[in-house]
């Protein structure tokens, strides 16, 4: 499976891309929703997006609702700070679950494996 991972925090992204990485997962990094958008709709390919929602420029949910639009869409698991009102609109929007920053990495691979299971995935 090839995730994408989407954070403007440097240290999130390496960080979670070896812990994936070393459990098999091909993943490739964005460091700015637009950047991701771009990945997302040349490599079809990428089948889940970790997606931060606080970012500089358009912020996750902005680019959650562009992803939701594709056909077909990558599952979206948003990753966050804080559960506050944004990350349930983001899983109105379309998300499948979330994160909790800092990323607890038991949480991640049961969100992985929650996601897995779900129609439409790899």
């Amino acid at each position: 499976m090839r995730i994408l991972i989407v954070d403007d925090e440097l240290e999130i992204l390496n960080i979670v891309s070896s812990f994936l990485t070393d459990r098999g997962y091909d993943c490739v990094t964005a460091n700015s929703g637009d950047e991701a958008l771009e990945m997302v709709t040349s490599d079809f390919d990428i089948q889940l997006v970790l997606l931060d929602v606080v970012m500089p420029g358009r912020n996750g949910i902005e680019i959650l609702k562009q992803l939701m639009r594709l056909v077909p869409h990558p599952h979206v698991i948003m990753m966050t700070a804080r559960a506050d009102e944004k990350i349930f609109e983001a899983v109105r929007f379309g998300a499948v679950d979330y994160l909790l920053k800092p990323i607890d990495f038991e949480a991640l691979d049961a969100t992985l494996a929650a996601s897995l299971k779900r129609p439409g995935s790899a």
